[in-house]
């Protein structure tokens, strides 16, 4: 009797533990997704914000403080990409391989941008009176490809995982439909 009981115990636990494993896989995989998604809502706010100052560098006639608005709201989106980063960091374990990749690549990213963006707020602060010139326009420039290139990076990959979770889906019902 008590052999029987350990038996169905031990078969009942082989069954659940499987399905707790993946629900609780499931539900890491959802933060991942979620925090992936307001870092790159994120990095699409920085990407405008340095697009729009890249483009008043380039045509002029805008004051200092115009400049040093947009710097400060780039400072602003640069610090809040870095405390996602490091959720995401922590959540890393969880990530599809596709995930780990662009968390790994989006730290590099980030620097270099945080490096212009610190050098070009130097700039302006060291030349107010005159803010069309070559090195600070490079720096500006450089931050609105990198803020691009990290929101197409975080956009490409989460359109590859719900690709890849539509077709997991189709070849699922496929399978139970045969």
């Amino acid at each position: 009797m008590k052999s029987r009981i350990l038996t169905a115990m031990v078969l009942t636990l082989a069954v659940v533990l499987p399905v707790v494993r993946a629900n609780a896989t499931s539900q890491a995989s959802v933060d991942v997704t979620k925090s992936m998604n307001e870092a790159k809502v994120t990095a699409y706010q920085l990407s405008e914000t340095a697009d729009r100052l890249h483009s008043i560098t380039q045509s002029g006639g805008h004051s200092w403080q115009s400049h040093s608005w947009y710097l400060e709201s780039a400072r602003a989106d640069v610090n809040q990409l870095g405390k996602m980063l490091s959720e995401l960091e922590d959540l890393r374990l969880n990530a599809t391989q596709t995930q780990q990749l662009a968390i790994d690549r989006m730290r590099p990213q980030l620097v270099q941008t945080a490096n212009a963006l610190t050098d070009a707020i130097e700039l302006l602060n060291d030349r107010r009176q005159h803010v069309y010139f070559p090195e600070y326009r490079e720096k500006v420039q450089t931050v609105s490809e990198q803020a691009t290139s990290m929101h197409q990076s975080l956009d490409a990959v989460l359109d590859h995982e719900l690709a890849k979770a539509r077709l997991d889906r189709l070849e699922l019902s496929a399978g139970s439909g045969s």
